[in-house]
């Protein structure tokens, strides 16, 4: 199998013959087991390419990876490098040191905007680049199926599109 898309059929859409780019599947519910699905974290700056490259040979199996983890879009749900993440949290916030919350000593948040009152309650001030890099960093822990399995994996993903 070359690429992701060249297993889905063609509809009819408006009178033209395009690829059923909306059909999804689901390739079996034991997964994890029946193709040896290990851990990986991702290091920083790593995109599904280079990591497919690295276990597969072929950065175009990067599709792979992101089926086994029920990825959509990788640009949110894939972890960002140090600087595509600063660069994101500006966007987002414009103060990349600005307030986002508190948390209390156990790490559960507690929203409050009276930012300038002390803190009495011992909470800890999170600015915007702490809680997203805390988002991001939670992402690097992926699912990655061994090369060996590749050839069936990619059958039976053609079997059930």
């Amino acid at each position: 199998m070359k690429g992701y898309f060249e297993a889905f059929p063609y509809i009819d859409y408006d009178g033209h013959k395009m690829k059923d780019i909306f059909r999804r599947v689901k390739i079996t519910d034991n997964i994890d087991d029946m193709f040896h699905i290990y851990e990986y974290i991702v290091e920083d700056g790593e995109t599904p390419e280079l990591l497919s490259y690295k276990i597969y040979n072929d950065p175009n199996k990067h599709w792979v990876l992101l089926l086994i983890n029920e990825i959509i879009d990788p640009y949110t749900e894939w972890p960002m490098s140090i600087d595509e993440l600063e660069r994101y949290t500006a966007m987002k916030y414009h103060d990349i040191n600005g307030f986002h919350h508190y948390e209390d000593d156990t790490g559960a948040v507690v929203y409050d905007n009276r930012v300038d009152q002390p803190n009495t309650y011992n909470l800890i001030y999170v600015t915007n680049i702490i809680h997203e890099t805390a988002v991001n960093e939670s992402k690097r822990t992926v699912k990655v199926m061994p090369l060996k399995y590749l050839s069936e994996f990619e059958t039976t993903f053609e079997g059930k599109i």
